[in-house]
């Protein structure tokens, strides 16, 4: 269980510093001359110029390198100026509690304790949603895609995907969006099934100023803009202030009440999904319109962030009294 993944990453931790010794004692072999290296030390901002030692060079095949990010996000650059902009942002997030993964955990285990398991699941489902974008046409021709798989913090793997589709089938008015996009509870009776794959996946919360304590406040307030404010239609935002549009919440008196900590979410706290790709699938699956022109480049630049996240850790001693 955990004492095995954790001897796992170890040896990854040895592998890869085999691997980073290779590149600090090989620079003459990649031609690191040829490199800007003080544009380099610059950008870093490892510091003054005159304090830069000896720099060591990470080429664009090492995954995870700063020249590795900046090649995906020009080549993601160059099938924008290919095919055209965006016209959906997705998340597809693993469900832990999949089918196809409770029946192969043996007596005693919990999917955490099977990443190899949860992977595998996680790989086929992916491959089988994307043949559904690309094949399937669930939106409509996509005639160009990236998507980035990453790893939440605790573990699960998600995705995001920007499709783009063709100029026939591009949302381009408020009535098109919701077509694709629905951010309501839906109702229990007629539609029992929708209803419980949305309270058990798309809802955020519960955050705001009752819960200042939730993972996504920041500064008092909730980072992703949740309770969202109620609307009676779909309209556009200003392209200086939102990525998105503001999607239809009508004040309809629907609300879900969490049996565990008693809160009562209503359609101010949906996340926007599609009715037919969380049926499906039964997992988190966020769709939003890219609407807007100058989110191109952030969009882009959010998937292919710069390296993992990282921490700076000090050790020191305390003398005796």
């Amino acid at each position: 269980k955990r004492l095995f993944q954790e001897w796992l990453v170890d040896q990854f931790s040895k592998v890869e510093s085999q691997n980073l010794h290779y590149l600090r004692t090989h620079q003459h072999e990649l031609h690191v001359e040829q490199y800007h290296l003080f544009a380099d030390a610059v950008a870093t901002k490892e510091g003054q110029v005159g304090n830069i030692g000896r720099p060591i060079i990470l080429p664009s095949n090492y995954t995870g390198s700063p020249r590795h990010m900046n090649q995906l996000f020009q080549d993601a650059m160059a099938i924008v100026r290919n095919q055209g902009t965006p016209s959906l942002f997705l998340t597809y997030t693993c469900n832990p509690n999949w089918i196809e993964i409770k029946q192969e955990l043996k007596d005693g285990e919990v999917p955490n304790d099977r990443p190899d398991l949860i992977c595998r699941v996680f790989k086929m489902k992916f491959d089988e949603f994307m043949k559904d974008l690309t094949k399937g046409n669930v939106f409509g021709k996509i005639t160009g895609h990236i998507h980035v798989i990453e790893f939440q913090k605790r573990g699960l793997p998600h995705a995001h995907i920007l499709p783009i589709l063709s100029s026939e089938d591009r949302p381009r008015t408020t009535d098109d969006y919701d077509k694709f996009v629905c951010a309501m509870l839906p109702d229990n009776v007629v539609n029992p099934m929708l209803y419980k794959n949305v309270t058990s996946f798309m809802l955020h919360g519960p955050c705001g100023a009752l819960h200042p304590n939730s993972p996504c406040m920041k500064d008092g307030k909730c980072r992703f803009g949740y309770p969202k404010p109620f609307a009676n239609e779909t309209t556009e935002t200003e392209p200086t202030k939102k990525v998105n549009p503001l999607y239809k919440r009508e004040d309809d008196g629907r609300t879900f009440v969490n049996e565990d900590t008693g809160f009562e979410y209503d359609n101010q706290n949906v996340v926007p999904y599609n009715e037919y790709l969380i049926q499906k699938y039964q997992c988190h699956i966020n769709v939003e319109i890219c609407s807007n022109i100058t989110t191109v480049k952030y969009l882009y630049k959010y998937v292919y962030k710069k390296g993992s996240d990282r921490a700076v850790v000090s050790v020191t001693p305390i003398e005796d009294q």
